[in-house]
């Protein structure tokens, strides 16, 4: 039986994207370091949202990647390391 594994990280922020025909037609903070952010409105700073749109953008832009029509995409912070 194939089992995927990966190694334990540390997420700053992760993002919950809303794709249809490849483009984000809204996003929000769903966890800030590992807390659901429901308490704050799921409020983010607008240059971290915008860092985040742009991830999600740029791997939607590669054709190599394939997706359905619409689409959930889930994007984060990883501390040290950057946005996965």
């Amino acid at each position: 039986t194939p089992v995927l594994s990966a190694e334990i990280v540390q997420w700053k922020c992760e993002y919950r994207c809303f794709v249809l025909d490849r483009q984000v037609r809204t996003l929000s903070v769903y966890l800030r370091d590992g807390l659901l952010q429901k308490a704050n409105d799921y409020a983010a700073p607008p240059e971290e949202e915008a860092a985040a749109r742009a991830f999600a953008e740029r791997l939607l832009a590669d054709p190599r990647v394939g997706l359905p029509r619409a689409v959930v995409l889930d994007v984060g912070f990883i501390r040290h390391r950057g946005w996965a």
